[in-house]
């Protein structure tokens, strides 16, 4: 089963009107119009209304960020068909794949020929269907209310080690250094991780960041 950072699998209750594909690449008007503004979602007391606003806000984000994998993933594609054609990796080519590896985490075994890391690569780097993002959005931040979204933009869960990199949750275990991760504009899809694989089951990860969600 493919290990994906961040995604739990969570029923959403309410229709998005912005589109009618939730794997669509269109973006609705209304929606991009409403995700220039980070709406103040504590405020929106109609529940329906809420669910609304917050996923027209995200769903920009989230398909640039998809986009930024597919891109990703064309460029590895394209290196592992000259690859099996027997042609050789020009300098850039393995720039390329050095550099991807180095952003999606993935350590070269010693060893590894270059077809091996390439289909190591590809098994990482895919879009998530937009549906799962947002719930996991929805699911983290308590649609958008929680102190980790409105202070830190942060829409789900995603930890830093470093002192000062995020806001340290309040009911950390003693002993745990982690904080939440912290950003000036909202980029989290962006940098997602989407595509970034763990060794540990996506379900366990989210009940561990989870916990200290609303904290």
């Amino acid at each position: 089963m493919r290990k994906i950072l961040i995604i739990c699998l969570f029923v959403l209750s309410a229709p998005v009107a912005a589109t009618g594909d939730w794997g669509s690449t269109s973006v609705h008007t209304a929606a991009a119009q409403q995700a220039h503004q980070k709406p103040d979602f504590s405020q929106i007391l109609d529940v329906s209304q809420k669910k609304q606003r917050f996923f027209e806000y995200l769903m920009p984000h989230i398909h640039r960020a998809n986009q930024t994998v597919l891109r990703d993933r064309a460029n590895l594609l394209s290196i592992e068909t000259r690859l099996i054609a027997d042609q050789a990796l020009t300098t850039e080519d393995r720039a390329t794949v050095q550099r991807l590896s180095a952003h999606y985490k993935l350590k070269r075994l010693a060893g590894a020929d270059d077809l091996t890391t390439i289909k190591s690569l590809l098994s990482r780097i895919d879009v998530l269907p937009l549906s799962l993002v947002l719930a996991q959005a929805a699911n983290e931040s308590g649609w958008g209310t929680s102190r980790f979204a409105v202070q830190a933009n942060n829409y789900f869960g995603m930890w830093c080690y470093q002192k000062g990199c995020g806001l340290a949750p309040r009911q950390r275990d003693l002993g745990q250094n982690h904080e939440v991760k912290a950003s000036t504009r909202y980029k989290a899809t962006s940098k997602l991780i989407f595509s970034t694989s763990i060794p540990t089951p996506p379900i366990s990860r989210c009940a561990h960041s989870g916990k200290h969600n609303a904290s």
